[in-house]
């Protein structure tokens, strides 16, 4: 495997810049493939990060959560290529690529594409939400945009959801057009990420923000400093936010039922480490029940 400080340590940047220069009309032949070719080093890299995550949360140097920041940006880019045909590369063309094409190459990454069947928040970005037919009823997932990426324990990209659901739980117009944090770009909800406002060069030393499943605890942003489960309940921040809601946006990256105002918020420094019901189609209610109740 490459030592730190090499030049392929830093290879996800250069690709991200080919994907938006690319004007051809088969990236997976053209790019991706010869990439995963060429760097064997980064494939490598990736395996030993899952293997470490296997039972524990590693200790990484944030030169690796700089990697797994621009590994991201690769994921982004071609997530989105699947659900829109609006041009993502400087060309002004779409990357034309198929779902199996997308699947194959982070297969090639050792990255699993997965497709969980129970809506929950770890797994799940909300790209559409609409009314639940009956009240009460748990969040439904109607359709995949694209699948949740897992390098193992740890979550690369959370998979892309229409979903139905009760307004106090997802509330249209909120849980799926609020600003999405720890997020570069979306085609139909602003974002707002810790590259923004840098230069080409600074933007690529933003810290990946490390999520886990392991066992029964979902582990939300490891990395953040301020465990938001020692925090007492009716406590607000500096900004006005009460514990709940603190939650609600770290978990979903997203207010999802919260009316505040949404654009200018950090919840970067928050962690948060939730026990996974028993019951995996109990999780909606009960996690909300446990929240926001």
């Amino acid at each position: 495997m490459n030592q730190p400080g090499t030049k392929e340590d830093f290879s996800f940047i250069p690709l991200v810049l080919r994907l938006l220069d690319y004007e051809g009309q088969d990236v997976f032949g053209d790019v991706l493939i010869p990439w995963v070719d060429a760097h064997p080093g980064e494939v490598a890299w990736l395996a030993s990060l899952r293997e470490r995550g296997c039972s524990e949360v590693p200790t990484l140097p944030l030169e690796d959560l700089w990697r797994l920041y621009a590994l991201s940006r690769v994921c982004e880019m071609l997530m989105l290529s699947l659900d829109t045909a609006e041009p993502l590369a400087r060309s002004g063309r779409p990357l034309a690529l198929s779902m199996r094409q997308f699947e194959d190459f982070f297969s090639r990454l050792g990255i699993d594409a997965m497709r969980p069947g129970v809506y929950a928040p770890f797994h799940h970005e909300i790209v559409a939400v609409f009314p639940a037919p009956a009240p009460g009823q748990v969040p439904q997932i109607l359709a995949w945009h694209w699948p949740c990426l897992m390098l193992g324990t740890l979550m690369i990209q959370r998979g892309g959801v229409t979903l139905s659901a009760d307004a106090e739980v997802l509330v249209p117009g909120i849980a799926d057009t609020s600003t999405l944090y720890w997020a570069c770009h979306r085609n139909s909800r602003p974002t707002h990420d810790l590259a923004h406002g840098w230069g080409s060069n600074s933007s690529w030393r933003t810290a990946f923000r490390r999520d886990y499943h392991l066992g029964d605890n979902y582990r939300f942003n490891v990395d953040g400093k301020c465990d938001l489960s020692s925090i007492a309940p009716g406590t607000l921040d500096e900004s006005g936010l009460s514990k709940a809601e603190r939650i609600e946006l770290l978990i979903n990256r997203s207010f999802v039922t919260t009316t505040k105002e949404h654009t200018d918020r950090f919840p970067y420094k928050d962690s948060l480490s939730l026990t996974a019901p028993a019951t995996p189609r109990q999780l909606p209610s009960s996690l909300w029940r446990r929240l926001l109740g």
